[in-house]
């Protein structure tokens, strides 16, 4: 298993065919995300205290983890075409029941993984 070096709450700016172009939480400039960088993706609820948060959380190649979750203006585009961008990715019509029930348990599905890690 990989060890998450630094974890980062984003908010997407743009879902591009190379990548997501994505603001850091407290930073100015906008980051690109590539997809060929990310080692896999894993949806999950963190409990927000009154209401359960979906999130998803990309672990790149580097051992950073990068998190958006479905509050994000984009949540539904990254959703619905993850699979266009990462070959063999879950979309949320796969996973979403399974993660969002039963409500505030933790509930955790990788919906991509690559078959190779990337050096």
């Amino acid at each position: 298993m990989n060890q998450v070096i630094f974890m980062l709450i984003a908010s997407i700016q743009s879902i591009l065919p190379s990548g997501i172009l994505y603001l850091p939480q407290k930073e100015p400039k906008a980051v690109l995300l590539l997809w060929d960088n990310v080692q896999s993706v894993t949806v999950l609820k963190r409990d927000a205290f009154s209401y359960d948060l979906i999130c998803m959380s990309f672990l790149m190649s580097n051992g950073d983890e990068i998190e958006f979750d479905e509050e994000d203006l984009h949540w539904k585009k990254l959703n619905d075409h993850l699979d266009d961008f990462l070959e063999g990715a879950k979309t949320s019509k796969d996973w979403f029941w399974d993660v969002a029930i039963p409500a505030f348990e933790a509930c955790e599905q990788v919906v991509f993984s690559r078959k190779k890690p990337l050096l």
